[in-house]
């Protein structure tokens, strides 16, 4: 198995606040990344955040709707502005 480590990396976790994706979010944040959330639900994008940097990790949210591509390039670009380059992006996978 391949481990890779999270530790000072800069993950972007789109529809963060419920199943998959907020099980992702919190396992990035337990591995020592910092979670910049991404979702269109600002109350529980909020929470998701706060709930990790109350834990003592790192996370910011951004009110996003991913299927809209302005929405899209400005999440990259405050992303780019906050962090940097080095950033992660980590999409839900869905099975049907």
């Amino acid at each position: 198995m391949i481990k890779v480590e999270f530790k000072e990396k800069n993950v972007i976790i789109t529809g963060p606040t419920g199943g998959i994706g907020k099980g992702m979010t919190e396992r990035f944040a337990r591995e020592g990344a910092s979670v910049i959330v991404v979702g269109r639900n600002e109350e529980k994008g909020r929470a998701v955040a706060k709930k990790i940097v109350d834990s003592g990790g790192g996370a910011h949210y951004i009110k996003n709707d991913v299927s809209r591509e302005e929405d899209v390039n400005n999440m990259m670009d405050k992303t780019v502005e906050g962090y940097g380059q080095k950033v992660s992006i980590q999409r839900r996978l869905c099975i049907l």
